[in-house]
C-alpha cells in the first residue's frame, strides 16, 4: 500500500485539475462536450459536458474523505 502525505495528495489533485483545464482550453470545438456521451457506472449515460460539470462536487467530496482520514489519525 503507498502513503502520500498531504500535500502530496492536494499536488496530484491540483496537477489532475490543471491537465483538465489544459486539456478543455485545447478543444477546437468545446460544443462537442454537448454530443459526446459516455457510460459512467453509476449514473449511466452522460454528456461530457455534465461530467465536467460535476468533477467540481466529485473533486469536494474526495478532499472531504481525505480530511476525514487525516483527522481519523490525529
Amino acid at each position: 500500500m503507498i502513503f502520500l502525505d498531504y500535500e502530496e495528495i492536494m499536488e496530484k489533485l491540483n496537477n489532475s485539475r490543471q491537465k483538465l483545464c489544459e486539456t478543455l482550453d485545447a478543444l477546437e470545438d468545446p460544443s462537442i462536450l454537448s454530443r459526446r456521451h459516455f457510460i459512467h457506472p453509476v449514473f449511466k449515460e452522460m454528456l461530457l459536458i455534465e461530467w465536467v460539470r460535476s468533477l467540481y462536487l466529485h473533486e469536494q467530496r474526495h478532499i472531504k474523505q481525505i480530511n476525514e482520514i487525516i483527522n481519523g489519525f490525529k
